[in-house]
């Protein structure tokens, strides 16, 4: 079979795996919108952040209880919360 302009040899279950859902082209137009994803991605990468959401995930909290579990300032951790609203 050929991809990207050259011939490779595909393992023939996995070429049959790939017909069945339409080929390369078919899942690559399903893919969902990566950008979306990558920008998740680098909001959760946040020590501080993941630190938020955790404490958030076992207790409501306000900012200030927020700012003191993440050991960061209050505006400082105004801005973390505003990123991860925004995901």
């Amino acid at each position: 079979m050929k991809y990207c302009n050259i011939d490779v040899e595909i393992p023939p279950e996995i070429e049959k795996e790939l017909e069945k859902k339409g080929g390369l082209e078919v899942i690559e137009k399903s893919m969902p919108n990566l950008k979306k994803i990558e920008e998740m991605i680098k909001a959760l990468s946040d020590e501080k952040r993941l630190k938020i959401l955790y404490g958030l995930y076992r207790q409501r909290m306000c900012v200030c209880m927020l700012a003191k579990l993440s050991a960061c300032s209050y505006s400082k951790c105004s801005y973390h919360i505003s990123i991860l609203k925004e995901m």
